[in-house]
């Protein structure tokens, strides 16, 4: 329907053009309050001499029935940009009142056509705006510009700074919760203490083989998680997805690494009472059962064999949870650009020397440690300079050490550059650490079996590779979802 009215003078305070399709108020002289327009029509005065509700113009919208509501922009990012509905495309969000429907002034919704990059795409599923079907722009757990905090009962969890999960609401889940912290490191450290001490002047080949399989393991992981965040995870049935969920859990686990499904910040939370835990809160919290198992050990064996075992274990986690500082994204070009716990005015200098320090001690102290403990002993050989050096040859026999340090740069990368936020940056320095160590060992040949040393070449060459081929993967992912969405757009146009 439209309506139209043609008057010398026209005066109304408030104006309901919202049951008819379009409305048009031609005068000299108008003066008119409030007036409401349905949805996909907008108030708008063309030419100076004519007021009311017309239909949005291609690339624009309008989805209130609020007085004197105007067609907007389409923002950028979208799936679907019509007159009355607006759909983001997955990763990116604009800011939205919860219930468009019960809206009845316009200036909450001003600034939709502000995009936001997620720098976690999984908390931004691709959000709807409608006047009666909108859905949420974050998801489940997720709130804020650009889905980065976390929603009430929610806390960052132990794989990533930016992916929330949920905090058990009651005191035994809390509990249950602190006790699967605690066993996990407990038994880590237990498993390896018992092999260092049972450690014997020969070699067990299947010791050798898992531990070059578990330092594969971390490359892997890294790419699969890649692959995970793209469309081809998305796409997979539900067995499926949750058995490589399972995989990617079992080896975080394996290596010490805090889980997905599992948060330090919750129960740092509930003891604390505070609203926000900071970073250093959690790795502070995190190292509190490391430290403790390594000064029992120490107290019932031997200090140099309590921090080995416990550098092996624990340091490459809280080199990555240290890490943590340095990550940062931009969520639209208008915003300034998020570093980790860096405050508004906080001095950056302040900011990343006690993180840098402290990981530039945990290098030096590690290297000086195992060095030490390798060069200085005496026959008969202590069990934790064995268990380092027995597969070497008497030149390399700190070896070993060359594994943790690669295991405590790749955390450290993984920190910095989460997979969510700099996917590509990530696999490219996964390559380049992996291409040193096979370097390394092409030329050196450090074990004394030859056999190892062409299994080792072999996992490297695959592990240099594999972050390669995961680039080029995501990369033709995104290009053919850049040609399907191009091609979408021109057969709406037509």
């Amino acid at each position: 329907y439209f309506f139209e009215a043609i008057a010398r003078s026209i005066l109304i305070a408030d104006l309901d053009c919202t049951m008819v399709g379009e409305c048009a108020l031609t005068s000299d002289r108008h003066e008119i309050s409030s007036l409401r327009c349905p949805p996909g029509r907008g108030r708008i005065l063309d030419p100076p001499s004519m007021l009311g509700c017309f239909t949005c113009q291609p690339g624009s919208f309008q989805v209130l029935k609020a007085a004197n509501a105007s067609c907007l922009r389409c923002p950028k990012q979208t799936a679907v940009c019509n007159t009355t509905h607006v759909i983001m495309q997955p990763g990116y969000m604009v800011e939205a009142t919860a219930n468009l429907s019960n809206m009845s002034v316009m200036s909450p919704v001003v600034d939709v056509n502000k995009t936001y990059a997620c720098p976690n795409a999984a908390a931004c599923p691709g959000g709807q705006l409608s006047y009666q079907s909108q859905s949420s722009m974050c998801a489940v757990g997720y709130v804020g510009r650009a889905c980065i905090w976390p929603a009430a009962g929610y806390a960052s969890s132990d794989a990533a700074p930016l992916r929330f999960v949920q905090c058990p609401t009651s005191r035994l889940g809390l509990l249950l919760l602190s006790a699967f912290l605690i066993v996990k490191d407990v038994l880590l450290f237990a498993i390896s203490s018992f092999s260092v001490l049972g450690a014997k002047a020969e070699s067990k080949e299947s010791g050798v083989l898992l531990n070059q399989l578990m330092s594969f393991a971390t490359v892997n992981s890294i790419c699969f998680m890649v692959i995970a965040q793209r469309d081809v995870y998305q796409q997979l049935n539900g067995f499926a997805e949750h058995f490589l969920f399972s995989c990617g859990l079992a080896m975080d686990l394996a290596r010490g690494q805090g889980g997905g499904g599992t948060s330090i910040a919750c129960v740092i939370h509930a003891i604390l009472g505070t609203d926000y835990v900071t970073l250093w809160m959690r790795f502070f919290a995190a190292s509190l059962t490391p430290v403790m198992l390594i000064i029992i050990l120490s107290c019932l064996q031997d200090p140099w064999l309590a921090f080995i075992v416990g550098t092996n274990c624990f340091l490459p986690s809280l080199c990555g949870r240290a890490a943590w500082h340095f990550v940062a994204y931009k969520p639209s070009e208008e915003e300034a650009t998020f570093i980790g716990d860096l405050a508004p005015g906080e001095s950056m200098v302040s900011y990343f020397i006690p993180v840098i320090a402290t990981l530039m001690c945990f290098f030096a102290v590690t290297i000086w440690s195992w060095m030490r403990a390798v060069s200085v002993a005496k026959a008969p050989l202590p069990p934790h300079v064995l268990y380092i050096s027995r597969a070497y040859k008497s030149e390399h026999a700190g070896w070993e050490l060359e594994r943790l340090l690669r295991k405590m740069l790749l955390a450290l990368i993984q920190g910095a550059f989460p997979i969510t936020i700099h996917p590509v940056s990530l696999l490219a320095l996964t390559s380049i650490v992996l291409m040193f160590s096979l370097v390394a060992y092409l030329k050196l040949k450090p074990y004394k079996k030859d056999a190892f040393n062409q299994l080792e070449t072999l996992l490297l060459m695959i592990g240099v590779s594999m972050p390669i081929l995961t680039i080029m993967s995501v990369g033709m992912t995104l290009m053919m979802g850049a040609v399907a969405a191009a091609m979408i757009r021109d057969h709406r146009r037509d």
